[in-house]
This record gives C-alpha cells, sequence and structure tokens, in this order.
C-alpha cells in the first residue's frame, strides 16, 4: 500500500445550464407564433484531483493537497470542512487554498471535503479520509 492515494469522488457536480431556450415571437396581431432554438453552450464543472496520505499519527502533521481547475473558466471559490463528528481540529490552509493541513488529536478516522466553485456556478465536491492510530 502507498502512503499517498487519490480519491474518487464522492459527490456530482452542480445541475449545468440547459442547452437550449425556447424563444417565443408573437406577431402584433396575436395570431402568429414562431418557434425557434438558441444554443447555449454547457458549463464544464471544476476538476478537483486530491491526494492525501490514507494513514497518519497523533501530534504529526497531515497535509491533503488538492488540484483544482476549470476547464472552460476560472475557480472563484475553494471551501474546505472537517465532515467528520471527532471533534474540530485547526485546519490550516493555504493561500491559494489548494492544501490544507492539521494535526490529528485522536486515534479516528478524519473526514475532510474541499469544494470547487467556477465562474460560472458549477460545483465539484471532493472527499478524503484519513485513518490516524490503529
Amino acid at each position: 500500500m502507498t502512503k499517498y492515494s487519490k480519491v474518487r469522488r464522492i459527490s456530482t457536480q452542480a445541475f449545468l445550464i440547459a442547452s437550449t431556450i425556447l424563444i417565443i415571437t408573437i406577431s402584433s396581431d396575436l395570431s402568429t407564433w414562431s418557434f425557434g432554438q438558441l444554443d447555449v453552450q454547457a458549463n464544464e464543472p471544476p476538476m478537483i484531483t486530491v491526494i492525501s496520505p490514507i494513514e497518519g499519527e497523533i501530534n504529526q502533521t497531515v497535509i491533503i493537497n488538492a488540484s483544482i481547475s476549470d476547464p472552460d473558466g476560472n475557480i472563484t471559490s475553494i471551501i474546505w470542512n472537517q465532515e467528520d463528528e471527532s471533534g474540530p481540529v485547526n485546519m490550516n490552509i493555504s493561500q491559494d487554498k489548494q492544501l490544507m493541513s492539521f494535526i490529528p488529536t485522536q486515534n479516528v478516522t478524519y473526514v475532510f471535503s474541499v469544494e470547487g466553485i467556477d465562474n460560472k456556478g458549477s460545483a465539484t465536491l471532493e472527499s478524503v479520509e484519513v485513518k490516524i492510530g490503529s
């Protein structure tokens, strides 16, 4: 078993904008209707790759690295959360928000999530588990 493991996606990205919009034109005498379609390019959601140790030790720093990008725009927000109920830890988040570290205080499995949101409102959420102790 390697020290690091790529984490699988556990939550799907936000809904995409509809690919077509119906356009209705009504003439002045209200007896003529015409219909058409306007194609709208779908927004690609952010992409997240998380690299994290799958195990750690009490009082030893654990570093979780999240590579977050947007194929058709830019990332406007990155949000880290602790998802487990073992008691909060102090999450140290880097300035670019793509690296988070913490010092575990209990022999439990810690669960963290990172969410990337792009400039068109699409979001992707990834999660990672780190088991501390035996």
